[in-house]
């Protein structure tokens, strides 16, 4: 046995012996291959350390290029537009095309500093934006050169008499305001209260002295016919009806939430930027007649556009603009108002005090608030919101950048649409239709459209003529089937108006890079609780 334990011993010593050597022959591999990948790790290392270093030294050496402002000043041109801001210098030359208000407004910035323009469109402090201009940075801009008026150009004044907005308004931009009520306070009644009516603006709200002001009526001859409130409401038939105002933009979010690899341009509105309100006020075809403005002549010398202007100026001192066609202006049958009044008083500020055009059916941006210039013309308002903003194209359109801007028609007619605002046991919704047709069915679906059931609806019809220019709003007693074995079901709504138009089913088709008038049947998930 003790043989046994001394043999066993031998053959443990000698197999570790064996394993010795082969341990000291792998080490000796080990370690050259251990200062290999030391040396590859150390090369790689030093690469990234180089181009980092090279980075950095690139972006340091923009931020050590000193421009004076009498330099900056020079590049004021589409063909070399520099700006500065906030101590930096941006040559922005190649996006002035790309601009989304065109690059006419961003030339008004063109070899100055951007901040009090950005004070009135602020907008522009979103992050993508400041993203977007970093993109542009060449250097420093000097402050030996600025002179001292303009080191306070950060500070803003322009929204420093804003209204007060109602605490429960979602806002989707604070400055220029742009807001919309919270889905179940919108349908608290048929009449929006005005402290809940979508706020759409585009600059700081005007101030009014309503004892100077004057609505100026431009005449084919030169002249200028100014009125002031108590003439219009003594000289006029002083008339009041429901009219729905709805933001072309109106539930652009969906594009976003629905459609893949794509984003639109603009606020991100749900479907809520749509209101109704009394508005009383004079027709417009009245003040027309008035000032001796007569159809017949003007279409026989080509104006064939009515034009009006607010008192919301930008920096060049010309306020926002719409056109409508002149034809639809002398329709009576068409209700255009120059309104002074909204459900029972003045006309809040940011409703457009002390005067809105007032153009039922047709998109929000029509509707000029704070009215104060109505002309004819043989042209379209030179507006952006008229010659850029509201003009649709194909789904195959993903760029605003070279797009053809005068080869589409501005907007003006909204198409049929509804929504789904309390998705409950009593679901609740509304449904409008624009160019005054009526709605005359909503259907409902509780299976994502594959069956479908009538809502009960109801409307308040103009009483001065055969259309509607207000919504209609709709409700139904949600009821679950007691064979369904999902967990969730898609409830679907659409609308059928007067001309028998409805909504189409797919959003994707009606996909535009502006992401406007989105009229695809609206869809809410809801879980099921089963007890």
């Amino acid at each position: 046995m003790r043989k046994n334990l001394i043999r066993a011993l031998s053959k443990r010593s000698s197999s570790h012996h064996v394993s010795r050597e082969v341990q000291s022959s792998s080490s000796d591999e080990s370690r050259k291959f251990r200062m290999f990948k030391w040396t590859a790790i150390s090369s790689g290392l030093a690469a990234f350390y180089y181009l980092h270093e090279r980075s950095k030294t690139e972006a340091l050496s923009k931020e050590e290029i000193l421009f004076t402002a009498d330099e900056v000043s020079k590049h004021n041109s589409l063909e070399s537009l520099w700006v500065s801001y906030k101590g930096k210098v941006y040559d922005v030359t190649e996006f002035a095309q790309a601009h989304p208000g065109g690059a006419k407004n961003l030339l008004l910035a063109a070899g100055k500093d951007l901040a009090p323009f950005w004070g009135l469109y602020q907008q522009h402090s979103a992050d993508h934006v400041q993203e977007i201009l970093a993109r542009y940075c060449i250097g420093k801009l000097d402050p030996k050169s600025v002179k001292k008026s303009c080191l306070k150009s950060d500070k803003n004044t322009a929204y420093s008499n804003e209204p007060e907005r109602h605490p429960a308004m979602k806002i989707n931009n604070p400055t220029p305001f742009n807001g919309e009520p919270p889905p179940s306070l919108l349908l608290r009644s048929f009449i929006t209260p005005n402290e809940l009516h979508f706020i759409r603006n585009r600059l700081p709200v005007p101030e009014v002295d309503i004892a100077t002001f004057t609505l100026d009526v431009s005449l084919p001859n030169g002249n200028v016919l100014p009125l002031s409130i108590d003439e219009l409401k003594e000289k006029f038939e002083v008339i009041e009806m429901p009219v729905t105002l709805m933001c072309a933009g109106n539930r652009r979010s969906e594009f976003n939430a629905q459609v893949k690899d794509k984003k639109v341009n603009g606020l991100s509105w749900g479907q809520c930027a749509i209101s109704t309100a009394r508005w009383k006020g004079v027709l417009l075809t009245d003040i027309l007649e008035h000032a001796g403005i007569s159809y017949q002549e003007c279409r026989a010398k080509g104006l064939v556009h009515l034009r009006v202007e607010g008192l919301d100026a930008g920096p060049d001192g010309v306020g926002t603009g719409a056109s409508i066609p002149l034809e639809r202006a002398f329709d009576r049958s068409s209700s255009v108002l120059v309104a002074f009044e909204m459900n029972g008083e003045e006309i809040p500020r940011d409703h457009g005090f002390p005067l809105r055009l007032v153009v039922p059916g047709t998109v929000g941006a029509r509707n000029i608030k704070w009215l104060s210039k109505i002309s004819v013309s043989a042209e379209e308002s030179e507006s952006p919101t008229q010659r850029r903003d509201y003009k649709l194209f194909g789904p195959n359109v993903t760029n605003v950048k070279n797009i053809p801007w005068e080869q589409a028609p501005s907007v003006q007619y909204l198409p049929v649409t509804s929504a789904i605002l309390e998705p409950s046991t009593g679901t609740k919704g509304y449904a409008y239709s624009g160019a005054g047709n009526g709605i005359t069915r909503v259907d409902i679906s509780v299976d994502g459209g594959q069956t479908w059931t009538q809502t009960e609806i109801f409307n308040e019809n103009d009483p001065y003529t055969q259309k509607s220019f207000a919504w209609t709003l709709w409700n139904f007693e949600l009821e679950i089937p007691e064979d369904i074995k999902e967990d969730k079901i898609e409830i679907c709504i659409r609308a059928i108006d007067s001309n028998c138009n409805t909504q189409p089913e797919k959003i994707d088709a009606l996909w535009n890079i502006r992401g406007l008038l989105n009229n695809s049947w609206h869809r809410i998930e809801l879980f099921v609780t089963r007890q």
